[in-house]
């Protein structure tokens, strides 16, 4: 391939990008969260969710090593959020956070989708992830630093949650798909 077909190839392809995301807040205490403006669009840096990952099980048996997987890790996922308004977003956060040690999960359970804004001209809003039955783990710490003077408040929320649906494929239903075979060389 030469540089200029692979320059065209590079400037053709329909990159997703991660800068424009908007995250709401859904179910019986997805209100709580109206404190953050315009679906915090200017206050949430990044969502980043963890690695999908299940218990691991080695057992010695007849002999021989078995090792399988159990049960399935509780998904976290953390937020980054930068501040406004002497931390008033922070103090809300550890509110809702102190309230859930008083109450039961179905009480302040709540679930979270992410909405990516288009790229492209001819493209619409889309849900790229819904985190179902979720709960604030803990509230980062705040990090006050005399180094910088253009410095804002940011910390890191962090949440759990028992469902994560990414770009409406749940990960839950009944596989019916079947994994694609690499294609053989003589088929091409």
């Amino acid at each position: 391939m030469d540089i200029s077909s692979a320059y065209n190839k590079i400037i053709n392809t329909r990159w997703s990008f991660t800068n424009n995301f908007k995250v709401q807040f859904h179910g019986v205490n997805g209100g709580l969260f109206d404190f953050l403006p315009s679906h915090g669009e200017l206050n949430i840096v990044n969502y980043n969710l963890d690695s999908l990952s299940a218990e691991e099980q080695n057992l010695f048996t007849a002999g021989r090593h078995v090792s399988i997987l159990g049960a399935e890790e509780i998904h976290t996922c953390t937020m980054k959020i930068r501040d406004h308004d002497q931390l008033s977003i922070y103090k809300n956060f550890l509110l809702i956070w102190r309230q859930q040690i008083y109450k039961y999960f179905d009480e302040y359970k709540f679930d979270i989708v992410i909405i990516k804004e288009p790229d492209y001209p001819n493209e619409t809003e889309k849900q790229v992830l819904q985190a179902k039955d979720c709960y604030i783990v803990n509230v980062g710490n705040l990090t006050l630093d005399n180094e910088q003077e253009n410095q804002i408040f940011e910390f890191d929320v962090q949440i759990k949650s028992s469902n994560v649906s990414i770009d409406g494929f749940n990960q839950y239903d009944e596989l019916t798909w079947t994994i694609p075979q690499p294609v053989k060389s003589d088929e091409k």
